[in-house]
């Protein structure tokens, strides 16, 4: 055997790393069972820390809930739009109510929204969530003459009541 031969099994063979002198730095899985409870305890540690990421991400969510309702941006109005009519006032039905708004964009146009409606019997077209904001109100109906204005909607419910006038005579 070589002299190079000697010392690597020398360095290799079991009972002479005992004879060694100080003490080997490889860790043994089998003598060394605080080296698993190290380990697992890192797992425990990195599972613990996901858990609390995603209950604070959930909670955030939570709370962006309840700043969009106090959000006047987020605000929305239970809109009651009355459509009356002629010289007695009566109820206007199945007559087509526009509600025109713009929605603001970061960076881009701002987005034309609009919602169609028809009055029922009672001459009311009824809609929840308007944004609280300009909207332009538009009514139309065979044989009256068409209505446009826009309103500022910055109550929880609002009503509006809106006359039809008849249409101009042609001779």
């Amino acid at each position: 055997m070589s002299l190079v031969g000697a010392e690597c099994e020398k360095m290799l063979s079991p009972s002479r790393r005992s004879e060694a002198g100080p003490r080997e730095r490889q860790i043994d899985m089998k003598k060394s069972p605080s080296a698993l409870s190290f380990a697992g305890a890192l797992v425990i540690a990195f599972v613990a820390a996901c858990l609390v990421v995603s209950a604070a991400v959930a909670q955030s969510k939570a709370d962006k809930k309840d700043k969009a309702a106090d959000n006047p941006k987020d605000a929305v109005t239970a809109l009651q739009v009355m459509v009356i009519g002629g010289p007695k006032d009566k109820p206007v039905d199945n007559a087509s109510v526009y509600l025109h708004w713009e929605e603001p964009r970061f960076l881009r146009h701002d987005r034309q929204m609009e919602f169609d409606l028809k009055t029922d019997m009672k001459g009311v077209a009824f809609v929840k969530d308007v944004p609280r904001r300009k909207i332009l109100i538009q009514v139309v109906k065979d044989g009256w003459k068409p209505y446009g204005r826009y309103y500022d909607l910055n109550e929880a419910e609002q009503k509006i009541t809106i006359k039809l006038e008849p249409p101009a005579h042609w001779y």
